[in-house]
């Protein structure tokens, strides 16, 4: 990749003044020149510099310059983070500069794509990437190329945990940039190299390294790099358990951090002053800049440093026997932890449709290939008919005593060459056709592996939600039992058993859930579907949860005159029965009313289950039975739903069958209405 070019806004500016008048043989030059100091500071705009460079350069056929667009693109959308698009557009570069064998711009390119592929987490990848960066310049390759890419094998072995192999490149880049008097690069490799030596609790080496990197960066007046090495020093210190000087260097260092208005050196710092003065026992201390650092994390949308800061919160108020506040910190931690968890998927999903995406453009492209194969291939069989039928000519007017003879035998020739061409080409039109019909299939092969995966992910991601929580809460409960047991007043134990006692019946129920879809999704389940009298069952299902509507104050009433006969499967629609009239209850206000009619008509019965809650909004009724939306939604008593109820009701009542719909409104309750085929000849009773 190549540097920006700085020299000022006034460049810049200038720049774009003559963008709009500039003739042809310099508009590609400015616009690089615009995507470059533009990159770092305001990536969308350098993608489209670098998008007018493209529309720019694929009128005029210059692929040296189409594939440096696409190169361009790729980098742009790297920086803004869109990981798939770099991806593609990276790949398309590749193959353009194979084409017209650039080697300089093809190392540039597998660079570019180690560097994507490294924030993919895809670290293999990433390295071979590398590896072939270096390989393409064989010979042209300059010791400045392998420091710069020494150095990143160096991060991606940490990263991988191979300590050894990433100290050992880490060195061999600290030995080529003192090589090539390139001492920003020798400071840059030392940072990394005493980071890593810290890690493995080689704190000698780690202080020899960082000191080595902050004398460069104090005679070099780098501020920041000053700032960062200081900082590395303190943490080196806290391992060491000298917390004294851990916080003066990182008072220092959140100083310099403040004068450059960096608020990242500063939520670094404060979070590595907390961890210090947690360690030395110091929990009012820890507390104060905990707190600091969070609100800063939260301003600056960090998710992860507020949750290792929330947990440190969490642990020094319950220290100093604050169970409240720890356990507000608690939940604080377990609702960033969740939202990380969602977002890595979201990264992981991205990552996957790249490598699938990369791996369908290299299809496509091998099948461009072929054809372009064939088709030369066609052009040579044609130069060659053309060659024989000069020849056959030229030896009909030397041999003119035989024409007769020459001219029977070239007929002959002509028709056999003109029926093989002709087989030749039905032959590739046959082959184009399967070629078609593999790409369609290789389409709706990827269409329907995009479905599978969405609906798989989001159920994976309710299961993991779900059970999550409640074990969370539950081991969070036990633990605080464990410690403070003792130091509890009477009340707040009895508010802890009461949440544990919640806990464990929402994962009881989202088991029973769980369960019972899975069966329904793989087959497993038989429905043994019979005639049977409705009030029975209900009955039943209502006095299955009338401990939870006494709770609540709620009053539940029937309304069947007894002959209501169905055609169905009697577990099955129990599940449905308890699973709606749970659904009332939790979202019936304490002294409201949950109503069960039956109506019976020639045809079928209609069971409705009415209740005085709080209703749900129009988007939330669209939603409401799918898979791949999630609308999990706390009760009037803060009641956890389990996320399938609702679609293991509809999958049930669908195959006793039966439809499940569903009205309400804002304020004014809900009603569900389950309708079933009507039976005339009752099965014996059945509990």
């Amino acid at each position: 990749m190549l540097p920006a070019l700085t020299f000022g806004q006034s460049y810049v500016d200038s720049l774009t003044q003559a963008l709009p008048t500039a003739p042809d043989s310099s508009r590609a030059f400015i616009l690089r020149e615009l995507f470059w100091e533009n990159l770092y500071q305001d990536a969308p705009r350098a993608i489209t510099y670098a998008q007018q460079l493209l529309d720019f350069a694929q009128p005029r056929h210059d692929t040296f310059e189409v594939a440096r667009a696409h190169h361009l693109l790729g980098m742009g959308h790297f920086y803004n983070t869109r990981l798939i698009d770099a991806n593609r557009h990276l790949l398309t570069a590749l193959d353009l500069r194979q084409q017209i064998h650039d080697t300089m711009g093809i190392s540039y390119t597998y660079g570019a794509l180690g560097m994507v592929s490294d924030n993919l987490s895809d670290y293999p990848t990433a390295l071979d990437y590398y590896f072939q960066a270096l390989d393409v310049l064989g010979d042209k390759a300059q010791p400045d190329d392998y420091a710069k890419t020494y150095t990143n094998l160096g991060i991606i072995y940490k990263k991988q945990g191979d300590f050894p192999l990433a100290k050992s490149y880490l060195q061999k880049s600290i030995a080529l940039h003192a090589d090539n008097h390139d001492s920003v690069g020798v400071a840059t490799a030392q940072v990394n190299l005493g980071i890593l030596y810290k890690d493995e609790d080689q704190l000698d080496s780690a202080l020899y390294y960082h000191t080595q990197s902050l004398q460069f960066f104090e005679a070099q007046n780098f501020t920041r790099g000053v700032a960062i090495c200081i900082h590395n020093l303190g943490v080196v210190d806290c391992k060491r358990k000298d917390y004294d000087a851990a916080l003066a260097k990182f008072r220092h260092s959140m100083q310099l951090g403040e004068e450059l208005h960096s608020d990242e050196l500063r939520l670094n710092n404060l979070n590595e002053m907390a961890r210090t003065y947690r360690d030395a026992g110091k929990y009012v201390h820890a507390i104060r800049h905990a707190e600091q650092g969070y609100a800063l994390a939260q301003q600056m949308g960090i998710k992860k440093e507020g949750r290792e800061l929330c947990a440190l919160l969490a642990e020094a108020h319950a220290a100093l026997g604050h169970y409240s506040q720890a356990y507000q910190y608690q939940a604080a931690q377990l609702a960033l932890h969740d939202s990380i968890f969602s977002e890595d998927k979201s990264r992981e999903i991205g990552r996957l449709e790249a490598r699938f995406e990369a791996q369908a453009q290299a299809r496509t492209q091998a099948a461009e290939r072929t054809l372009l194969e064939k088709e030369k291939a066609l052009q040579t069989a044609e130069l060659q008919r053309q060659r024989t039928l000069a020849y056959s000519l030229g030896a009909g007017l030397v041999m003119l005593i035989v024409l007769v003879y020459v001219l029977f035998r070239y007929s002959r020739r002509q028709r056999g060459q003109n029926e093989t061409l002709i087989r030749q080409q039905q032959a590739i039109l046959e082959k184009n056709q399967q070629l078609e019909q593999q790409q369609h299939e290789i389409v709706r092969q990827r269409e329907a592996l995009a479905e599978s995966n969405v609906t798989k992910d989001k159920f994976l991601s309710i299961l993991a939600h779900d059970i999550r929580g409640p074990i969370t809460t539950l081991t969070s409960f036990t633990n605080l039992l464990a410690q403070y047991a003792a130091s509890m007043s009477p009340d707040e134990l009895n508010e802890l058993s009461l949440e544990a006692h919640r806990s464990t019946q929402n994962l009881q129920a989202l088991v029973d859930n769980l369960l019972k879809w899975a069966q329904s999704q793989s087959n497993r389940m038989t429905y043994q579907r019979q005639p049977f009298f409705l009030e029975p069952v209900l009955a039943t299902s209502i006095e299955h949860l009338r401990s939870v509507a006494h709770q609540k104050q709620i009053t539940v009433t029937l309304r069947d005159d007894g002959d209501a006969c169905v055609l169905g499967d009697i577990p099955s629609l129990q599940t449905v029965f308890r699973n709606l009239l749970s659904n009332a209850l939790k979202f019936t206000p304490p002294g409201g009313q949950v109503n069960v009619t039956v109506q019976t008509t020639e045809a079928d019965v209609t069971v409705a289950i009415r209740d005085t809650g709080v209703g749900m909004k129009p988007e939330v009724l669209e939603k409401l039975f799918r898979i791949d939306a999630r609308h999990s939604t706390k009760g009037t008593a803060n009641e956890k739903g389990t996320g399938l109820g609702l679609v293991l009701c509809q999958e049930f009542v669908r195959k006793n069958g039966g439809t499940l719909r569903v009205e309400s409104q804002p304020g004014e309750g809900t009603v569900f209405c389950v309708v079933l085929p009507a039976a005339t000849v009752p099965a014996p009773a059945e509990s």
